[in-house]
């Protein structure tokens, strides 16, 4: 007798191949997306993960036939018979370490930075920097203080995983004027909706670093159809935000002023649900624009005390998502020399991505708080080898787009 239609599907043989061989694909599916990179094969996108599902098949079977296959029937003898499973532990574990090391320790797997220009004077107004000259229409945020090297300006960078790849960028470009002090405080999953406990959290970070400007930015409150958010409550969530502007800005508290930046646009995701790819994007991109008008509105909401810095534009090409960005000033220049700005996720920053956010913010910064030039190389150096650039590891590989 024949099963339902559903569970003939089950018994489709390619599918119950892929079910054997399961444990293999467990043990080899990360050493393979670890070792098989684009900077190795000089692949990116679906050529890049259709190599990937074969190596890791490949592996898989050979595994399954030449140790777990004849483990299970019991075709060893002799000592083997008591120590194949033990030894095929050991073997697949050494294996995997193997696979998997060069690309942890090997730095030059991460993407390297250019060597960015410095803003030219105070009050430079930054518009040949991408991303920056944005401010047109709002009313500059007053410091108590100027910004000097003897009373340097102190400022708490606030947001997600996105805005901690950005924040390293950020830190070096203000602090190499030498006029300005930056404490990041950026959160994986941060946002107003997803961290619920902010109203205490952001006082007792203010509270630590005692900022006089807070630069912020986070993903995580674009889109969800359950609870206030960007794109589907717009009115509540703006209303949620001036509650956290307010409490930004409470007062005695020492802080001046808050910044908005705008956060850029990521390249396309994989949805849970396959059938709903475009529609899933589509929402991500929505949520992206509702996210950043909110923003943009607090400086009007604010005016002196809140503004919005456009500096998208710093990580983007042609206003549109690039895992690659040309060398700055040659944007003609052969693929061969473009440098990763985005990591495989699509969504965060290389240290490439990170120097161009931080340079025009520093461009817009320079001119709204008259900030001394920040010294020509503060694009290169130990930051942009920080760990968090090569995790999980692979992620920054120094590749270049195909073509």
């Amino acid at each position: 007798m024949r099963g339902p239609p559903d569970m003939r599907g089950l018994a489709w043989r390619p599918l119950h191949f892929v079910g054997t061989i399961s444990y293999g694909i467990y043990l080899w599916h990360w050493p393979v997306i670890v070792y098989l990179n684009g900077a190795r094969t000089g692949l990116s996108a679906w050529p890049l993960d259709l190599l990937r599902v074969a190596a890791t098949l490949a592996l898989s079977t050979a595994s399954y036939y030449l140790i777990e296959r004849p483990i299970r029937l019991a075709r060893l003898h002799g000592w083997l018979r008591y120590w194949a499973a033990p030894l095929a532990g050991v073997l697949s574990a050494v294996l995997i370490v193997t696979a998997t090391f060069p690309a942890v320790a090997d730095p030059a797997t991460v993407a390297h930075t250019s060597r960015l220009p410095a803003a030219a004077s105070k009050g430079n107004a930054g518009a040949t920097v991408p991303g920056a000259g944005g401010l047109a229409g709002q009313v500059p945020i007053h410091l108590a203080t100027a910004p000097s090297p003897a009373d340097p300006l102190r400022v708490m960078v606030l947001g997600d995983s996105v805005m901690l790849d950005a924040s390293y960028g950020i830190a070096a470009a203000l602090q190499a004027t030498g006029e300005v002090t930056v404490y990041p405080r950026s959160i994986d999953g941060f946002g107003l909706v997803n961290a619920g406990n902010w109203r205490t959290s952001v006082p007792n970070l203010i509270e630590q670093t005692r900022p006089e400007l807070i630069v912020a930015s986070w993903s995580w409150d674009q889109y969800g159809p359950t609870k206030p958010n960007a794109l589907h409550q717009p009115a509540a969530y703006a209303a949620l935000l001036r509650s956290a502007v307010t409490t930004m800005l409470a007062p005695g508290n020492g802080v001046d002023g808050v910044i908005f930046t705008q956060f850029p646009m990521s390249g396309e995701l994989v949805s849970p649900n396959p059938a709903d790819q475009a529609a899933f994007n589509a929402e991500r991109k929505a949520g992206n624009r509702a996210w950043n008008d909110i923003a943009r509105s607090m400086s009007k909401d604010f005016p002196g005390r809140v503004m919005y810095f456009p500096l998208a534009d710093s990580v983007l090409l042609d206003g549109k998502y690039s895992a690659w960005l040309p060398p700055e000033g040659a944007p003609h220049a052969p693929k061969s020399q473009w440098i990763r700005a985005r990591k495989l996720d699509t969504v965060h920053l290389c240290p490439e991505g990170s120097a161009r956010f931080g340079a025009a913010l520093l461009a817009d910064m320079t001119q709204v708080f008259k900030l001394a030039p920040a010294n020509a190389d503060w694009s290169q150096g130990s930051w942009t080898s920080d760990p968090d650039f090569n995790n999980p590891p692979g992620s920054c590989p120094n590749d270049h787009p195909p073509g």
